[in-house]
């Protein structure tokens, strides 16, 4: 990049996207919070607006000389010490899209730099570490000092120009909007939930998402907790009422426990109310009325660096986080940080370990949430000055948040089983749910009925002022936590699930809901499904009472294996290897709880190491030389109090494992009496086979070829994936299926992709929904399996160079 063009392109999520200086507007940095009043009283301007608790914005008045003032006045508040002055800049496509810039950097270095030549680099270009994030590799949260004489995203540039650097992105403030907004209705019937008896022309009978049926199954579990991440929470709610309810209570946006409604709240309490208001006899209920209430009180503007420590607290005590807000259209893809933030979370995060189960709103203006239009999209809102007015975007439009893989993005349905009109839409939409409808150009309301749910009555705003509830609530922010209570009940059936099973759990079991309408402001239908999947609806609307059947059939049983060893052993003073005490465990299958129980006498405790290693050479230290002149080790280690013994899960149990005890100290001495070791064992949950045998494939020839594969297994099937390797000069010509042991044949390639060379492709039921009907059916994976391929038309030959599968079972 040519130095005349480092401050015309902000990095961002991997994209460079060109800028220009805001004329009106610019950022200021706090050292500390309390320096706000200190702004006010120098900046001398009407609008100072405090984006965060240290980040504000301050935009000129419109009778003030613009470049000329913006430039005279940023110079004097920079000679205040407690000030960092920055530009704000404008996409250059879309100048109503803005970006707020911090002083702080996201820099990741590529992998074997020295640590010392890092240093170098960072003294060289005028940065310093403020944080580490050793979870996602060599990444650093810098900020920008004076010596570097340039702005952030300068400095973001020069840096993502060495050789070193994998990636630099500036730090922004994340503006967020809420996905939902007000419209009057009165009607108390919560149709989303339950809608076969309602009688009434704008509710379809198969409106809602069975709700009620999954109930017959499971309301939730206290031991799931769902943090709706929103403004504040009336916590004296009737509805947010009951033993162990509400957990963990934390508001970042006022730094304390108490997540109350502020001046202006409004969103927070009937979000929550959707997701798990409580089944008391009294007003309405939520989608998991059984499971706990974490509630989160978020700020609508947050820095990236603030979004990965909220996030990662949040994970560390709740199962689901439900977040019903976003961007407004433009180009806003997460920042490289975030994104690898929340792939970890949902993979390693959650209370359990097993994965954050990630809920977005889609949000409420009719436009894709990754892809590049080419005509205006169109939205009214209120500008800084509480002006209603239209706003405009074209060309790419990114909204991370719902965009990024592993969330689940929701789309809204209407009370018709039709799009409602302002819900955005796009390939990395997951599942709809239901919501109301309104037009995003006007607020105009249209055919659909709104959410009934939990209000706010004596804090903050509210939907219907002086009520506890209201049957206005809408957009894709009422959606969210629908799905989100969803997710509470499948994990609550089945609390062995990850959560990116659970997602898939929640995508494959949804309705095929079709709208073949064209969208009235942009002319394009996208109601249908192709590979399974629509553009408006996703995999389809969900559908609880089939989710939480799969997560039931999904279970495994359990076997728990509890052993001792109580031959006493003396323990070697100051010896690095000490003594070693065995348990062999002769029972197979994969870890997925473990405990452990000591007793040692000793004099000196503080002398003494205590590690447990698996038949798999896994080694955990359960004890490193704490207590002091405390005497005697007696206590038991669960992976609770003990996170590193989650290193075994997964691991097969069967071998000898291993407790080794070493006294690394003179002087006390001490006995090992007795160790116990519990195990709680799943069942091997995948049969892989496959065949490499290869055969020619006869042309033209309705016979062609078989290749059998034998299973020696009794369990029942639950899950399949198919993998075929043709080499073909025509895939046109080409019928390919699998026979089942039972005789039942499915067809996974019917002569499509024309004069295509080869296939080379793995198929699942989520590509072919036949494959999922071998699931239903509970029979044995034991028997022949056949692959058969056919060729059916002259010249273009080939063959079968192997094929395989992988079982899911119980």
């Amino acid at each position: 990049m040519k130095k005349s063009d480092e401050g015309r392109f902000l990095r961002r999520g991997g994209q460079q996207i060109e800028v220009d200086r805001s004329d009106d507007s610019f950022t200021v940095s706090l050292r500390k919070p309390k320096d706000a009043g200190h702004l006010r009283a120098s900046a001398e301007v009407e609008q100072v607006e405090m984006l965060t608790g240290k980040i504000a914005k301050v935009t000129l008045t419109a009778d003030q000389s613009v470049t000329q003032c913006r430039d005279r006045l940023m110079e004097k508040l920079r000679q205040s010490e407690r000030l960092v002055v920055h530009h704000e800049y404008v996409d250059h496509a879309n100048p109503d899209i803005n970006y707020q810039i911090t002083p702080e950097i996201f820099l990741k270095f590529k992998d074997n730099v020295p640590r010392e030549h890092m240093a170098e680099i960072l003294d060289q270009i005028g940065v310093v570490i403020k944080k580490e994030y050793p979870a996602l590799g060599a990444v650093y949260l810098v900020e920008v000092t004076d010596a570097a004489g340039a702005n952030p995203i300068k400095v973001a540039n020069r840096l993502a120009a060495r050789p070193e650097v994998e990636y630099a992105e500036p730090s922004l403030v994340n503006r967020f909007v809420h996905s939902s907004l007000p419209v009057d209705e009165q009607f108390v019937s919560q149709w989303h939930l339950y809608s076969k008896t309602q009688n009434a022309p704008d509710i379809e009978p198969l409106a809602d998402v069975s709700v009620y049926e999954a109930w017959q199954v499971s309301k939730g579990r206290r031991e799931i907790v769902v943090a709706v991440l929103d403004d504040g929470f009336e916590l004296s709610h009737p509805d947010f009422q009951g033993p162990g309810k509400v957990v963990e209570a934390v508001d970042f946006a006022g730094g304390d426990d108490q997540p109350l409604p502020e001046a202006g709240d409004y969103h927070g309490t009937p979000c929550a109310g959707v997701a798990i208001a409580e089944e008391n006899g009294v007003g309405c209920v939520g989608a998991a009325p059984g499971c706990a209430f974490m509630p989160v009180r978020f700020p609508l503007g947050a820095n990236d660096p603030w979004l990965i420590e909220i996030f990662t607290y949040v994970s560390q005590r709740a199962h689901v986080a439900s977040c019903s807000w976003g961007m407004i259209p433009g180009n806003y893809p997460l920042s490289l940080a975030v994104r690898d933030t929340f792939t970890n979370l949902a993979r390693t995060g959650g209370k359990d370990g097993r994965g954050l189960i990630i809920v977005f709103a889609a949000g409420n203006y009719d436009a894709p949430l990754d892809a590049s239009v080419d005509y205006p999209i169109r939205w009214l809102g209120r500008d800084l000055q509480g002006n209603w007015r239209t706003f405009t975007a074209t060309g790419r439009i990114v909204n991370g948040f719902p965009a990024h893989p592993d969330t689940l993005a929701v789309s809204a349905i209407n009370s018709l089983n039709r799009k409602s009109l302002y819900s955005n839409w796009g390939r990395q939409i997951s599942v709809a749910a239901s919501s109301n409808n309104f037009d995003p150009t006007t607020l105009n309301k249209l055919p659909g009925r709104g959410i009934t749910t939990t209000d706010n009555l004596y804090y903050g705003s509210s939907f219907t002022p002086g009520k506890r509830y209201t049957n206005s609530f809408g957009g894709t922010s009422s959606a969210t936590p629908l799905v989100a209570g969803v997710c509470a009940l499948v994990k609550s059936v089945n609390p062995e699930l990850s959560a990116l099973q659970v997602k898939a759990i929640i995508e494959t079991s949804a309705d095929k809901v079709e709208d073949p309408s064209t969208d009235p402001l942009y002319n394009h239908a996208k109601g249908t499904y192709q590979d399974n999947h629509s553009e408006w609806f996703g995999y389809g609307k969900i559908n609880a009472l089939r989710a939480v059947q799969e997560a039931a059939a999904r279970l495994v049983p359990r076997r728990v294996i509890e052993k001792e060893n109580a031959i006493a052993l003396a323990i070697p003073d100051f010896s690095a290897t000490g003594v070693t005490s065995a348990i062999p465990v002769s029972e197979g299958g994969p870890v997925t709880e473990i405990s452990v129980e000591i007793d040692i006498s000793h004099t000196w405790i503080g002398d003494l190491e205590v590690s447990l290693q698996s038949p798999t050479g896994t080694r955990v230290l359960l004890h490193n030389r704490s207590g002091g002149s405390t005497k005697n080790l007696r206590r038991s280690y669960t992976s609770v109090d003990t996170p590193a013994l989650g290193a075994f899960l997964g691991e097969a149990a069967a071998g000898d494992w291993l407790l080794q005890i070493a006294d690394r100290a003179r002087a006390d001495v001490g006995t090992f009496n007795r160790w116990s070791l519990k195990l709680v064992l799943g069942e091997p949950q995948k049969i892989q086979v496959s065949s490499n045998q290869s055969l020619t494939i006869p042309d033209n020839d309705p016979a062609g070829i078989a290749s059998p594969l034998a299973v020696g297994s009794e369990r029942r099937l639950k899950d399949i994936a198919v993998t075929v390797d043709i080499t073909h000069t025509w895939t046109g010509d080409l019928r390919v299926s699998l026979v089942a042991p039972s005789g039942q044949e499915v067809v996974l390639h019917d002569r499509s992709g024309g004069s295509a060379d080869n296939i080379l492709t793995t198929y699942t039921p989520l590509q072919v929904p036949a494959l999922g009907g071998l699931t239903q059916t509970g029979a044995s994976v034991g028997g022949v399996w056949t692959l058969k391929v056919v060729d059916l038309a002259r010249r273009d030959v080939g063959k079968l160079n192997g094929w395989g599968m992988e079982l899911g079972v119980l």
